[in-house]
């Protein structure tokens, strides 16, 4: 998996949701769709320590801290 691609690509949602927020474009649902992508994230982060306690590969952590700071990007987009 390319991380920078990863990146770019969360960060163009980003943008995007942010310009049709701008524009009022955005209605309830949309808040309503990233909510449930943020619980998404940490039924990801949970699934991902779990794997890496059970197979003791470090990676798995790793993948935790991305997930962590997409998840914390988003967050800010609700609460703002």
């Amino acid at each position: 998996m390319d991380e920078t691609k990863t990146i770019k690509d969360i960060d163009d949602l980003i943008n995007k949701y942010d310009a049709m927020k701008k524009r009022d474009l955005m209605d309830l649902s949309s808040d309503q769709d990233l909510t449930i992508a943020i619980m998404n994230l940490i039924g990801i982060e949970e699934h991902l320590f779990f794997t890496g306690a059970k197979t003791g590969k470090n990676e798995y952590f790793d993948l935790i801290n991305e997930v962590r700071n997409i998840r914390k990007e988003l967050l800010q987009k609700i609460v703002v």
